[in-house]
């Protein structure tokens, strides 16, 4: 669409100039109704993509969404990677924070909070944030019915409303073999 409009416009710009070359210094009325449906067709097209995209304020929110999601399945990884070392879920997010691998709790894009962690049982636990836009309003549409987002291979549901929304998840110990049940431990050396 976008591309589409761009054509328009430079084809329309560029037949005036052809026809301003062709003509002899005639004023003439056809130039003010060009100019005119230039004008109304370059109106016409800003304000459509406002409609079809969204204005940018919306982009921003929804940008800063997907951030959220991100930053949340960065920490479900490291939290389900500090399962698999210690057998135990971290107390909190800041347990998480590794100097040596440089990685350090993300924190909400807008409010600069740490997300909210909360541990269930011994194997789930639930991570929260303060979304301001549905992903189901970003969903693809075909004739005009929305189709839901493909299943994850790993099975995970980042689907969110506008508001407040937590993300429960269990370990699977078999899927998330710790490395002392698996053994480690006999070839690591002992430490004296």
């Amino acid at each position: 669409m976008k591309i589409l409009v761009v054509l328009i416009v430079a084809a329309a710009v560029f037949g005036y100039y052809l026809w301003d070359l062709k003509r002899q210094n005639l004023k003439s009325r056809i130039l003010r109704v060009l100019a005119w449906a230039l004008v109304a067709v370059t109106l016409a097209s800003v304000i459509s993509g406002f409609f079809i995209v969204g204005t940018p304020a919306d982009q921003r929110r929804r940008l800063t969404d997907e951030r959220r999601v991100s930053d949340l399945q960065n920490l479900q990884s490291q939290v389900v990677n500090y399962w698999v070392q210690k057998e135990v879920l971290p107390e909190n997010l800041d347990k998480l924070n590794d100097s040596i691998s440089g990685f350090m709790a993300p924190t909400d894009p807008e409010t600069n909070q740490s997300y909210e962690y909360r541990i269930v049982d011994l194997l789930s636990f639930e991570l929260c944030a303060d979304f301001k836009t549905s992903s189901d309003d970003f969903l693809p549409t075909v004739k005009g019915v929305k189709i839901s987002s493909p299943a994850d291979p790993y099975q995970q549901n980042w689907n969110h409303q506008a508001n407040h929304t937590c993300f429960s998840r269990i370990i699977d110990p078999e899927l998330y073999k710790s490395q002392r049940s698996a053994g480690v431990d006999k070839f690591l050396p002992e430490i004296r």
